[in-house]
């Protein structure tokens, strides 16, 4: 039995989630506890030792992200609830952590903890050090990005990612020293992403590359698209409609 705890400083946020438990995972998750502020749920984890915990993020003391910060070799699992904030969002996906938007929709609870039991890979506190910087300094650019794939979750620096290509629903992630990891987020995750950076463009509708890893622009004589040269020998076609684009960043 999976024991999970609630920390969460809305009565009716904690009723919520236990009519889904209740609902989905009656004989699998057991709530052992719930708490609303962050010294309480601090005592609450020490005390219980949870394998899960739903953990809002605007407390009654404070902000959740002190509780994470709190253990330095976290054993537990962590999904977010909030309400939807574009900074809070966008912190969760680069930093590979389950969250949920209130209101909570049934499907995407029962999703949510399914990923948590298949895939059983613990939260660390790298993770929620990169979330809790770009959630509290929205206005700064993250740096790093949380790559989860089935060997469980690493951080690569955004200037280290020389291209993104689509393979099917998954995405192959390609850095520096020939590093690739297979992550099975579509591109249009990262699309969404990574485009606000301003080294970034998508070449075709299966390709996102780093500009500042272009050597060189290759055209054939009466040819609408384009070849791109990046370090280490990666290549990739441009496409006719996306050609342009790519000439103007590269000439600015």
């Amino acid at each position: 039995m999976i024991r999970a705890v609630i920390i969460e400083d809305e009565e009716r946020g904690v009723k919520v989630i236990e009519r889904l438990i209740n609902k989905f995972f009656s004989d699998k998750i057991e709530v052992v506890g719930k708490s609303d502020g962050v010294d309480s749920g601090i005592a609450l984890i020490e005390s219980l030792k949870p394998d899960l915990i739903f953990l809002d993020i605007e407390l009654i003391d404070g902000s959740s992200f002190s509780i994470l910060q709190h253990f330095d070799d976290p054993w537990f699992r962590v999904i977010f609830t909030t309400a939807f904030d574009h900074y809070a969002v966008k912190a969760f996906k680069f930093s590979a952590i389950d969250y949920l938007l209130k209101p909570i929709n049934d499907e995407e609870f029962f999703q949510a903890v399914q990923r948590y039991m298949q895939m059983n890979i613990i939260n660390t506190p790298e993770q929620f050090q990169n979330a809790a910087l770009f959630y509290q300094e929205p206005k700064e650019q993250n740096h790093k990005l949380a790559i989860r794939s089935n060997n469980g979750i690493c951080f690569e620096n955004l200037s280290d990612i020389q291209a993104l290509t689509a393979e099917k629903n998954y995405t192959d992630i390609h850095c520096l020293n020939k590093k690739k990891y297979t992550t099975s987020k579509n591109l249009g995750f990262y699309e969404e992403l990574l485009l606000t950076n301003n080294n970034f463009i998508r070449i075709h509708h299966s390709t996102i590359v780093n500009l500042d890893h272009i050597r060189e622009l290759r055209q054939s004589k009466n040819s609408h698209s384009a070849e791109v040269l990046l370090a280490e020998g990666l290549e990739f076609t441009v496409s006719a409609r996306r050609l342009a684009e790519l000439k103007s960043r590269l000439a600015s």
